[in-house]
């Protein structure tokens, strides 16, 4: 058997796996950057909705000033406390939120335990 014979027949198959190795290189580095970009998104809308939960803290204080100030002048506040504990609750579950998703995106995929999270949330009724 002559060597060239032998080389002829393998080409096909060496070039096929060079291809295929090329091919799941390239989507392995644009999977990398894809998540890096992911990465970068998720920081600026969890910096932005910390940013948001603060607000709603500062808005629960304001509340709070506002109750005393009525109990100050003898009117019934007890509606403004409601509120403000609202807004304090709801800050607090949207900031646990915004970590627990900072967390999730720093150690892989979470997917099933965010779930869970979702159906064990809370639900909020407007106070009349």
């Amino acid at each position: 058997m002559n060597t060239v014979y032998a080389t002829e027949g393998l080409a096909p198959v060496i070039a096929l796996a060079i291809g295929c190795l090329s091919a799941l290189s390239t989507l392995f580095v644009v999977a990398r950057v894809r998540r890096a970009l992911q990465a970068r998104i998720r920081m600026r809308l969890a910096a932005r909705e910390d940013q948001n939960g603060h607000a709603l803290l500062l808005l629960a204080d304001e509340i709070e000033a506002h109750a005393a100030d009525l109990a100050g002048m003898r009117q019934p506040s007890s509606r403004q406390r409601a509120w403000a504990r609202l807004c304090r609750e709801v800050a607090s579950d949207h900031l646990a939120c915004i970590n627990a998703l900072l967390l999730e995106s720093t150690q892989g995929d979470g997917s099933r335990e965010r779930e869970d999270r979702l159906r064990r949330g809370k639900e909020y009724t407007v106070l009349s």
